[in-house]
């Protein structure tokens, strides 16, 4: 049999090409930190602590990064088997496992001059280090002749260990990105940075969301475990960070819920569990603004899957017959509406990237199941949009009222439609008083917020831009792109104005 022989390009290949954006680097090594956790309290329930937290910390004037988890550590024994392991995990073993592919330990390596792993498990006087040269990995690559996998690893790693001066009961593992590039940087500078980390991480729900309760009791009746068990502290720079919902946030709508299961397999045997969705929506499913929550987040073991326009994408993931609307006027549907899909079925096989699910039979149900509540949501907004601008009557009350039946199963729905049609009263009310026109607070919908100060012929081109550049990028499903442009154009046109 001939032998197989593999360069380093192949582990360059697994590293950029599943993870291209450096965010990517943060929910690998968090999801390590609490797979590990949860690998040991499978074994040994009595192990498990209320104060287990993943740590991370940016020091930007040293571009270095720490993550830092209070767990037990890797035994020794299979420490430096583990840090040299390269698509090989263990984790499939176990339903309480997240990450799956043995890959990302090394997400950071493209993006950084070192990554150093600190290892110290409990009774020991040692940290045990594993450290991978990412400066070393980049000359090699840049070489013109191929490196050998192997002997590329072996100048590009070490193990070594050092004296631990405190508690020998102490127990903790380390991840140090040392020197981040360029790229980095750049990510960590971004306004939405810490939103991003947010939306991703396996999160608790914040203090101030008052519906949490409600959630975890629902997904409780129905999954049969509370929904925290997915759900860890992690701190950024000594702050809690927690999923981007408050009491506040709460639309017109309510919080409703939809329990999601798989197709029964026979009369009289229900479908198989696989999670519960909430969401919560304005009474005509206007957009809302980009700082507040928006879309459908698909969380799998409260891990996101995709993005805000998650939902939309799956719809338009394989060919069918099925049609509800485009993808442009799905992705504008999303933005009038929040919450999540809450999954957790042994059915559903993550993809590798992390974006969505493996194609198979329960992945297809799955979609099934999204586009039966994508078409009820676009149903009702258009609707809802028709009775908001229309005369109120008998026919149009009607409408409405089905259309809210068909989302929500609320079949009472009197309070909604009295609270949509004193809405839409006080809307017309508010046209009068202004003859018709809109309020001038509310007359440029970019411009009166980015450039304030600008002359009128100038917020009036703005605004033409932005809608014009929105609509384009949302059609491309590339919004965080639209902001950093907003952001750009707002500068620059500022900076000009006060020259």
């Amino acid at each position: 049999m001939a032998k197989i022989r593999m360069g380093l390009r192949l582990l360059e290949t697994l590293t950029s090409a599943l993870y291209d954006d450096p965010i990517i680097l943060f929910r690998e090594y968090v999801q390590n930190s609490v797979d590990a956790y949860n690998r040991v309290i499978d074994e040994d329930t009595s192990c498990a602590f209320d104060s287990f937290c993943v740590n991370i910390k940016i020091d930007r004037e040293n571009r270095v990064i720490t993550i830092i988890d209070n767990g037990y550590g890797i035994p020794v024994v299979a420490f430096k088997d583990k840090m040299t392991s390269i698509g090989a995990s263990d984790k499939s073993d176990s339903p309480n496992q997240i990450g799956f592919r043995g890959i990302g330990r090394l997400s950071a390596m493209p993006f950084c001059d070192k990554l150093i792993f600190s290892n110290k498990p409990t009774g020991l006087d040692k940290i045990y280090q594993f450290t991978w040269a990412g400066s070393t990995f980049h000359e090699l690559l840049n070489k013109e002749s191929e490196t050998d996998l192997s002997d590329a690893i072996d100048q590009i790693s070490a193990e070594s260990e050092i004296d631990y001066q405190g508690d020998t009961t102490a127990h903790f593992f380390k991840v140090e990105i040392q020197n981040y590039n360029d790229e980095i940087a750049e990510l960590i500078a971004q306004a939405d940075f810490i939103g991003r980390l947010k939306m991703m991480l396996p999160l608790k729900y914040d203090p101030d969301f008052t519906y949490q309760q409600e959630i975890d009791k629902k997904y409780f009746e129905f999954m049969g475990e509370h929904i925290d068990k997915f759900a860890f502290n992690v701190k950024l720079d000594g702050e809690y960070l927690y999923k981007p919902y408050k009491g506040s946030n709460i639309l017109e709508s309510g919080i409703y819920f939809w329990e999601l299961a798989y197709r029964s397999k026979g009369k009289g045997v229900p479908g198989e569990k696989i999670g519960l969705l909430w969401y919560t929506f304005n009474r005509k499913v206007t957009a809302n603004p980009l700082n507040e929550p928006y879309g459908i987040l698909v969380r799998s073991k409260n891990m996101l899957m995709g993005d805000h326009n998650a939902l939309a994408d799956a719809m338009f993931r394989s060919k069918s017959d099925d049609y509800v609307a485009t993808f442009r006027e799905l992705t504008q549907t999303l933005q009038g509406v929040y919450g999540e899909m809450l999954l957790h079925s042994p059915r559903l096989n993550d993809n590798a990237r992390r974006d969505w699910f493996r194609p198979d039979s329960a992945s297809i149900e799955l979609r099934d199941i999204i586009f039966d509540f994508m078409k009820r949501l676009h149903v009702y907004r258009n609707v809802a949009s028709k009775a908001f601008n229309a005369i109120e009557n008998d026919k149009n009350r009607q409408k409405l009222t089905e259309a809210f039946v068909e989302l929500t199963s609320n079949y009472e729905p009197k309070e909604f439609l009295t609270s949509f049609y004193d809405s839409k009263k006080k809307s017309d009310e508010d046209k009068d008083d202004n003859k018709g026109e809109r309020k001038t607070e509310a007359l440029y919908e970019f411009a009166d917020e980015d450039i304030p100060h600008s002359t009128i012929s100038i917020k009036k081109f703005y605004d033409r831009l932005m809608s014009s550049v929105k609509e384009f990028f949302v059609s491309k499903d590339e919004l965080q792109e639209f902001l950093r442009l907003r952001a750009h154009l707002k500068k620059q046109i500022n900076e000009e104005s006060k020259k």
